[in-house]
């Protein structure tokens, strides 16, 4: 069996054992499949299962391309029948740089794991300082390295962060993005995006590491990790390196992110975090609201069946109507700003919601009461919302309004304090990532607050709240109030 490792793996002469287990393993089903099967959505432009591998015919012999993550599970069942033919690139010439980051103990061994490894994927939770693990990996590497972020905000946070550390100037440091197309010579940002748009032929071989930044955002559906695995696969760097906060995935596609990528090589727990005072662990106050929601009668008037709010949704409840009504229910939006006034000019919030009406709404009222704040959104242009995002780590602001969707995308404001979860929500890793925004070390900060609103008397969001209940115990927050303290 000869294995050809570069940018995929390649292999030809495979025993059928150890392809039928390889075929296995790389076959996943399709979760947007099995959703749409399960709202009764049309299904024909949806494969049921996902082939993570291919076989092709050159000259007579089958020839089979795997993600090149999976090298080492192939090492696992088959390493004593493997003949190994490494292309990867790699340069003997190292870069040097002129500082690196300081990091702390419990950050350190991601660098040998790196260096063992070679290729896979780095678990920090929030606060644990990812970024500047992933620069103190690409110091003591010492190679070319192709920094893959999915927004432009994220290029600019990592690149900020790599010249303050790394003392990158001038050609040192480049970027991929819409239109700028610099190669530096130590590292250069990209966003996937862009790198998909573009011919790579001429820097798919000039980098001997790829750093993927929050790398579960790859796999969001198929088509990001489609996209992302067009990109990828064409990059043969020595070392590929993924840095997340949550190896969490409601949709199971999680394998899929270390199949291309690589194992998980290290993982720092919370509970370290939390040990070592490196965060500030909040406490959890879930508040009672008294809208109801209750779409449990059949169209001949019979109840429906009590089925697991989780597979079987739809029989539950329309999630979106639910969410629309909820935005426009006065006396909930009330209870929301009745505590958003409790907070102080010492205070400095993000208001979290998945409607963006709800969301401006609360926002004028709170700035009709002449309180510095501010609202962003997917629409809000980029040089604004980066001078928002300045302006509320310099403190000019006290509320941020902004979708669950900006809480994950590597949001670094320490001074914040007070979360407000305003729409129900059960995606373990938005949940983890928001809370994640206000354990931020901060001089002065004390206990920061997650405000959790409860919608007690909705049979889904109940379900949903006791979801978020495992995210907080697993953070090692103070919980008061919520679904268990109720028995419900």
């Amino acid at each position: 069996m000869k294995v050809t490792i570069d940018s995929v793996l390649r292999m030809k002469e495979v025993p059928p054992d150890i392809l039928e287990k390889i075929k296995s393993e790389l076959t996943l089903k399709n979760p947007q499949y099995i959703k749409k099967k399960q709202l009764g959505l049309p299904v024909w432009n949806e494969p049921e299962l996902i082939k993570l591998w291919n076989e092709v015919d050159i000259d007579n012999q089958k020839i089979y391309t795997l993600p090149r993550g999976y090298y080492a599970r192939l090492w696992e069942i088959a390493s004593t029948r493997m003949k190994i033919f490494d292309e990867r690139v790699g340069f003997a010439n190292h870069i040097e740089f002129t500082s690196k980051p300081n990091l702390r103990d419990y950050q350190k061994p991601a660098i040998d794991r790196a260096f063992n490894w070679q290729q896979g994927t780095i678990i920090m939770p929030c606060g644990a300082g990812k970024t500047e693990t992933a620069l103190g990996v690409v110091t003591e590497l010492k190679q070319p390295t192709l920094w893959i972020t999915h927004t432009m905000d994220l290029l600019k946070q990592s690149m900020d962060r790599a010249i303050e550390r790394c003392g990158l100037t001038g050609d040192q440091i480049g970027v991929i993005q819409g239109k700028k197309f610099k190669v530096g010579s130590h590292i250069t940002f990209a966003t996937v995006q862009t790198l998909a748009k573009r011919d790579l032929k001429e820097i798919h071989n000039i980098f001997g590491c790829i750093v993927i930044d929050e790398c579960h955002l790859t796999f969001k559906d198929q088509v990001k990790a489609r996209l992302f695995e067009s990109v990828i696969s064409q990059f043969p760097a020595f070392y590929r390196i993924g840095i997340t906060a949550s190896e969490n995935r409601s949709d199971g596609l999680i394998e899929t992110m270390f199949h291309v990528i690589g194992p998980k090589i290290y993982e720092v727990k919370q509970e370290t975090l939390n040990e070592l005072g490196n965060v500030v662990v909040p406490r959890v106050e879930f508040i009672d609201t008294y809208f109801i929601y209750n779409p449990d009668q059949e169209s001949d008037g019979e109840e429906k069946k009590d089925e697991d709010p989780d597979d079987k949704e739809k029989t539950l409840l329309n999630v979106k109507q639910m969410v629309c009504e909820m935005k426009m229910d006065p006396e909930r939006n009330d209870l929301i700003m009745s505590y958003l006034r409790k907070c102080t000019n010492q205070d400095f919030v993000i208001v979290l919601g998945d409607s963006l009406e709800q969301l401006e709404t609360l926002r004028n009222i709170v700035h009709s009461d002449a309180t510095p704040s501010a609202f962003v959104c997917g629409e809000t242009p980029k040089k604004k919302r980066e001078k928002i995002m300045e302006d509320m780590r310099n403190g000019k602001y006290t509320y941020l309004f902004a979708t669950y969707q900006l809480a994950k995308l590597g949001l670094d404001i320490p001074r914040l304090n007070k979360l407000f979860l305003i729409t129900p929500k059960k995606d373990k890793t938005s949940i983890q990532q928001g809370v994640g925004r206000i354990m931020r070390m901060w001089e002065g900060k004390e206990t920061p607050v997650v405000y959790d609103f409860f919608d007690y008397q909705v049979k889904q969001c109940v379900y949903w709240a006791k979801e978020r209940r495992k995210v907080y115990k697993n953070l090692g927050c103070q919980i008061f109030g919520g679904p268990k303290i109720r028995g419900i």
